[in-house]
């Protein structure tokens, strides 16, 4: 596995949803605008103005999260860890054979990226999925539930 080619597809991932991210908030600045004849006529037009307003905060807010994220990337580097922590690519297997490969990188929002044919999830360490893998090492064991799979999952490898 890749494990800078992932760190690469991430990032860009973050740069384009953070360019959008800019771009909706600009339009609903927008829509905020009240001055000269753009005046709210009526109580629907008003609460679109303040609904606009709702949006623009909201969006802020998803800019500082995606802006935080970038740059916390940018210190996990690229180094091969020998425990689930962020920055960690981590192959796990199921009991019944089934294998899954997820990244803790910042930010993570359980998007899939397809890496030298592995399908890989990208995660965050605060999914609760991750919470029963953290700190553990190669070889260790832990029991999880997984997409209505409960079962032990054994750590195949760290990078």
């Amino acid at each position: 596995m890749e494990k800078l080619k992932l760190i690469t597809a991430w990032k860009t991932h973050l740069e384009e949803a953070l360019e959008r991210a800019k771009l909706s908030q600009a339009e609903a600045r927008r829509g905020m605008r009240v001055d000269g004849d753009n005046r709210p006529a009526n109580r629907g037009e008003r609460a679109t103005v303040t609904s606009q307003g709702y949006l623009t905060q909201g969006l802020a807010k998803r800019i500082d999260t995606l802006e935080e994220s970038l740059e916390l990337l940018a210190r996990v580097g690229t180094d091969v860890r020998d425990q689930v922590v962020m920055g960690a690519l981590v192959n796990a297997e199921h009991e019944n054979g089934e294998a899954f490969w997820f990244a803790l990188f910042p930010g993570g929002d359980a998007t899939a990226f397809t890496i030298g044919g592995v399908d890989v999830l990208v995660l965050s360490p605060q999914a609760p999925i991750v919470q029963p893998f953290l700190g553990l090492r190669e070889g260790d064991e832990a029991e999880i539930s997984l997409v209505g799979k409960r079962g032990m999952w054994e750590l195949l490898g760290i990078a």
